[in-house]
């Protein structure tokens, strides 16, 4: 049941009284009917953001109203402004996020999507952190794939991949 479907069935369950003291008709209905129906009301599922907008929410929840307005018309990123990454600004203007709905509705609860981490395995043991400068043809491994360097770039974790005829593994 939605909230305008309790409304309705609230007034469906009503009835008029008059009041003893007063002689007023009033409508009521009777409050174990009402948790009755209130128990009914399903929950909005929390919305499922990205960690960057969490990020942002954070930073501006406690005035949510005016940073959206700050978004809006500051849509087009300007040079040095502090509060967007070109990652928020990109999702802020993509019309299927519904950004401005998402954001309020944040207000009432969120999830971070989980983000896909991906690790690199050469033979049986895997890389610890990605390659810098490898001039001296060192590179740091482990047998424990728990303690591999975990990349958020499948494209990142390929490369390197490839310069050792590894493999990718998302990590799960």
């Amino acid at each position: 049941m939605n909230k305008q479907e309790l409304i309705n069935n609230v007034k469906a369950w009503g009835a008029w009284c008059t009041d003893h003291n007063t002689g007023e008709k009033d409508y009521y209905v009777k409050i174990d009917k009402v948790r009755e129906l209130a128990e009914q009301l399903a929950e909005q599922p929390k919305v499922m953001v990205p960690q960057f907008v969490a990020d942002w929410f954070e930073k501006n929840k406690d005035d949510l109203t005016f940073a959206i307005y700050e978004a809006v018309t500051h849509s087009i990123k300007e040079a040095g402004y502090k509060h967007y990454s070109d990652e928020f600004i990109g999702w802020f203007t993509h019309s299927d996020n519904n950004s401005i709905e998402t954001l309020i509705r944040m207000k009432d609860g969120y999830d971070v999507e989980k983000e896909p981490k991906f690790i690199v395995k050469v033979g049986n043991l895997y890389l610890i952190e990605p390659l810098g400068d490898t001039s001296d043809s060192t590179i740091r491994t482990t047998w424990n794939h728990k303690n591999a360097y975990k990349f958020t770039i499948y494209d990142m974790a390929q490369t390197h991949a490839n310069k050792f005829g590894g493999e990718v593994e998302e990590v799960k």
